[in-house]
């Protein structure tokens, strides 16, 4: 009996049988089935991927983040993609907009008037401006 100690998800053996295992977990190359005399036939492989220090983009709420696409689609549609960049004293007036969508919430009013979009998606779109903004000048 020989073993095999690669990254192995299935084993497929000419007997037809199948023998799924955790990757990375040694296998026997012999059928475990009773009275079987079947050999490994063939082998699935799991792929690798190194991303344990990559940001984690996946545990961004779904819901959350359409909303805030949804609120900057209305924002460019209305004036031009990016124009919050132009605005003029850009950080007093979207820590002000951004306490007025905040605002509302404490009011449980939950949704945009004109927009009809949540309070929260205005907000967080206005403190991800400001965040973006400090961030692009402190990586330059």
């Amino acid at each position: 009996m020989s073993k095999n100690t690669e990254q192995c998800d299935v084993a497929h053996f000419n007997c037809g049988h199948d023998l799924r295992l955790k990757p990375g977990a040694p296998f026997e190359l012999d059928c475990k089935v009773p009275n079987c005399l079947g050999e490994h036939d063939r082998l699935e492989f799991s792929g690798v991927k190194y991303d344990d220090d990559k940001p984690m983009m996946d545990l961004i709420p779904p819901h959350m983040e359409l909303g805030v696409a949804r609120v900057l689609t209305v924002g460019a549609k209305k004036y031009s993609p990016d124009n919050w960049r132009k605005v003029p004293d850009l950080r007093r007036r979207y820590i002000a907009a951004a306490k007025r969508h905040i605002n509302a919430l404490q009011q449980d009013i939950m949704c945009d008037d004109e927009t009809g979009l949540h309070h929260a998606a205005h907000a967080v779109c206005c403190l991800m401006f400001l965040g973006e903004v400090d961030l692009e000048v402190s990586t330059d």
